[in-house]
């Protein structure tokens, strides 16, 4: 404050109310009637406002000084009289006062509007306080500690009863993810929302407070319900805030609690269906989500009223960010407010832990608005959202770390702290050397695995184990519907020839002619595809080697399905490493780069080698089915409905390793990891290859 500028005076409309005891000292409120908004202050500020008409800061801090036990310094009364002309609690005095009101007042640009709240927007839907007020003796027995015991009892019979039936209680899960279970989902969220919201207005009105407003918000597009019981500000007493935090949870569990009761009781039927999802979905968000203190649900609020701290997170976080800067460049600024050691220990890991879970949140929440429009617009909607609620916070706090360390150029904490992130910077920046791992098989190096190209019945197979030459028979099926095929194509083959060269066709029988041939021509190719299809069902050695890997559970006169795996063909001289690397490493890797591997099988003795090829392009299949997560192995593949071949979700690329040395012969396939040295490169530059990999595959390039 300028000490030529005159003295803010409060505005007129301002309410005092006493607040509740805090840490034992009293509070008061500060109620502000123009923006339906809460001051809370404390003995201190209160002795300042008691003799705010002598208008000077250093008159003030000394009177109060005298006059009570509070040792008030003139820059104490400056720092709050700004707090309260920032809060729009006094009157313009000055042009500069009279700007201010203005700024707040001015309605943002629609742009600027429209970034900030498309993905929290808050629609008023009704007033529902004389509605509640006249319910007031309707609702008394609901505060009773008879009802809280009745309700107590009736949890847990209802508890008992899903034990009881826990199996049909249990497998009422798999209905609700179909499409019908997520539409009663939505109607149970729906109605238990409605009741949430019911019981926080029954409550605040309970207890005096008025209840303004009710209405729907959309957050990230989803609307959810709400009720204004900002008036629970003026209650002194700690315990009646809790009932009010806790009033909508409690009004879910008498819903979830009566929807058991009745579930358990009902025959099988659609009225049973909707009593469990209203029940199953009330029970799980209830104690999922509405508990949660990390964000401003109703455990947010519980948690603030039980410390006895309002505005929990801001105070928390302005807190945390005091200690971390006072730890970093030994600065000796004076804390945000004054708590005692284990109270402030408590407010650093809960803002720690919001932090960190708000980074996750606001990422999945731009992953939610990227997948939600077309890509070009989620890009953007994405970008922005990474900006504001995760880049720019960051990029504000170690602004602020640089000028701490600039007002303190010579502190020894400035020096190690400015060598430790000079370290961190230079781990990111520059180039070391890494690996990466990739699932991995150990094979024979000329290896050929065997499917069947159509379904047929085995009349041939050679054991596992036989040595084959090239082009020999390794299995025989016959398909009795390809050879009734063939022999229907030869019958009516025969007869269109017949009756081509035994009848006379004059010129007005040309069209009839010309369809004659063209039916011979279909039969004939009919006659090829299924000749064809039955040489195809006698498999042959590709090259000279050994049969392995056949199913035991395949037998003479099984019948097989089409790409039913039945063996492979391999050389026994040398062995190869067979690895399946991610698309976002395969950048990463040269040939004749060094490689070892690891089976998955105790005791194993780890490989050297080096890459001796990388495939062009990723693969459209897997061979190795060991490695893909169908058969518990750690590629994401699933099986293709038509050709039923085991496909990757992520493009993954085929490296062949050589062994350095001679091994034994390989026989069988052998699973494992394969960790394979790649080029030296920054942390910041595989990260960024990464981004712009996964953006380039969602958008398709």
């Amino acid at each position: 404050m300028n000490a030529r500028a005159p003295w803010p005076a409060l505005r007129d409309d301002l309410e005092l109310l006493r607040g509740p005891v805090v840490t034992g000292a009293p509070t008061w409120t500060l109620y502000d009637p123009t923006r339906h908004r809460y001051v809370r202050v404390g003995s201190m500020e209160m002795e300042i406002l008691q003799r705010w008409d002598l208008a000077d800061p250093d008159t003030i801090a000394r009177v109060v000084s005298e006059q009570s036990t509070f040792d008030v310094q003139p820059a104490d009364v400056t720092a709050f009289a700004a707090f309260l002309r920032q809060a729009g609690l006094t009157t313009a005095q000055t042009s500069t006062d009279s700007a201010l009101l203005a700024r707040q007042a001015r309605k943002p640009p629609l742009l600027s509007w429209i970034l900030h709240h498309y993905l929290f927007l808050r629609v008023r839907l009704c007033n529902p306080d004389p509605v509640l007020k006249r319910c007031i003796l309707l609702t008394n027995w609901l505060f009773t500690r008879q009802f809280c015991t009745g309700l107590v009892l009736a949890v847990g019979l209802a508890l008992i009863l899903v034990v009881q039936q826990w199996s049909l209680y249990a497998a009422g899960f798999m209905h609700l993810i179909t499409p019908q279970g997520a539409i009663g989902i939505a109607l149970a969220l729906t109605c238990s929302k409605m009741v949430h919201e019911l019981g926080h207005g029954i409550a605040a009105r309970h207890f005096g407070c008025r209840v303004p407003a009710m209405g729907i918000a959309f957050l990230v597009l989803c609307p959810v319900l709400w009720t204004d019981t900002t008036d629970a500000w003026r209650l002194i007493r700690a315990r009646d805030r809790l009932v009010i935090d806790c009033a909508g949870m409690v009004a879910e569990i008498m819903l979830a609690t009566l929807a058991t009761i009745i579930w358990s009781i009902v025959p099988d039927g659609a009225l049973r269906d909707g009593l469990f999802t209203l029940s199953s979905s009330t029970w799980v968000l209830t104690l999922s989500v509405n508990l949660s203190p990390l964000m401003r649900f109703d455990g947010y609020y519980i948690l603030s009223d039980l410390m006895g701290i309002p505005n929990l997170q801001e105070r928390a976080f302005a807190w945390t960010r005091w200690r971390t800067r006072k730890f970093l460049f030994g600065m000796d600024t004076p804390p945000p407010e004054v708590f005692p050691a284990y109270r402030g220990l408590m407010l650093t890991g809960y803002s720690m832990a919001t932090w960190l879970y708000r980074f996750f949140l606001f990422t999945g929440i731009a992953l939610v608005v990227y997948h939600a429009v077309f890509p070009a617009l989620g890009v953007v909607l994405m970008g922005i959202e990474i900006w504001f609620f995760v880049a720019r916070p960051i990029m504000g706090e170690l602004a602020q770390w640089a000028r701490q360390a600039l007002h303190a150029p010579g502190s020894r904490r400035v020096h190690v702290t400015g060598a430790a992130l000079a370290i961190l910077l230079a781990l990111l920046v520059l180039p070391w050397s890494h690996s990466v791992r990739a699932p991995a098989v150990l094979r024979a190096e000329g290896q050929s695995m065997l499917y069947t190209q159509d379904p047929g019945q085995v009349v041939r197979l050679l054991p596992t184990g036989s040595m084959v030459q090239a082009g020999e028979t390794v299995a025989e099926l016959r398909s009795p519907q390809l050879d009734h095929d063939r022999a229907v194509s030869m019958a009516r083959l025969a007869t269109l020839e017949a009756t081509l060269s035994e009848r006379m066709f004059g010129v007005e029988d040309t069209a009839s002619l010309d369809d004659t041939r063209d039916k011979i021509e279909q039969e004939t190719a009919e006659r090829l595809r299924a000749e064809a299809a039955i040489r195809q069902l006698t498999l042959t050695a590709p090259f000279a080697g050994m049969l392995v890997d056949v199913p035991p559970e395949i037998h003479v006169g099984d019948t097989l399905k089409q790409h039913d795996y039945i063996g492979s063909i391999i050389t026994e001289d040398h062995a190869a490493i067979e690895a399946y690397v991610h698309e976002m490493d395969i950048s990463f890797i040269q040939p004749g780069a060094k490689a070892s591997f690891m089976a998955n099988s105790p005791g194993a003795k780890r490989i050297t080698g080096h890459v001796r090829s990388i495939s062009v392009a990723s693969v459209p299949d897997i061979d190795a089915l060991e490695q893909a997560s169908l058969y518990g192995g750690h590629i994401k593949a699933h099986r293709d409905e038509t050709s039923h071949r085991i496909v990757p979700e992520e493009a993954v690329y085929q490296v062949i390793i050589l062994p350095d040395g001679p091994l034994p012969p390989v026989r069988q396939r052998i699973g494992g990891m394969v960790r394979i040295h790649a080029t030296a490169t920054s942390f910041m530059q595989r990260t960024y290859r990464k981004i712009v990999s996964v953006f380039m595959g969602e958008a398709g390039l």
